[in-house]
């Protein structure tokens, strides 16, 4: 998934996201029951973006 659908979808910005990933919200809950992902593979995705900030 890509973090300006992500973005668009919980209506954030950029900067807002990484701030909520990074706090340990459960943006990723809210993103698998919209999209219906893999949870493993979407997992792996939001530890790549924590791990940029």
């Amino acid at each position: 998934m890509k973090i300006s659908e992500t973005c668009k979808y919980l209506g954030v910005t950029r900067y807002t996201l990484y701030k909520m990933i990074e706090a340990g919200l459960l943006v990723h809950d809210y993103i698998y029951s919209y999209y219906l992902c893999d949870q493993e593979k979407l997992d792996k995705s939001l530890d790549k973006h924590v791990q940029a900030i």
